[in-house]
């Protein structure tokens, strides 16, 4: 019996979104990146938000929120740059199944077949804050 094709939204700048989608795709032939919402044939088994440095805690709390009522019950995977301008206190805040800070390949797949299965993911060192 074949399995059903697992549909992943993800929100990233257009370069890296294209990169990571291309990679993610390539690793499982049972799994389907999409861009945008209208590539989505179906729920999205899961959200990728990856966000960069500058983001503030207040619109990255809300804006989770929006994504949680629309995408609900998919669980949302934030990943977060090296340095960026937010506390350990904020990203717990966030209440996410999962979070990466500057994954590689590897942690990323890991994460996508952990959180597609039902189980969360926190890796992440002490934010930097970002000197601009």
């Amino acid at each position: 019996m074949a399995k059903d094709t697992d549909e992943i939204l993800l929100i990233a700048p257009n370069l890296l979104g294209e990169t990571l989608a291309r990679e993610l795709a390539t690793y499982e032939s049972d799994l389907r990146v999409c861009l945008n919402r209208d590539e989505l044939t179906k729920h999205p088994s899961l959200l990728i938000w990856s966000l960069d440095s500058f983001g503030i805690a207040n619109t990255i709390f809300v804006e989770l929120k929006k994504l949680e009522e629309e995408w609900n019950p998919s669980p949302i995977l934030l990943l977060i740059p090296n340095k960026i301008n937010l506390t350990k206190e904020q990203i717990y805040e966030f209440g996410v199944k999962g979070l990466l800070q500057d994954p590689d390949l590897k942690t990323l797949k890991e994460a996508v077949d952990i959180l597609i299965g039902g189980g969360r993911i926190f890796k992440f060192d002490n934010p930097q804050s970002h000197q601009g």
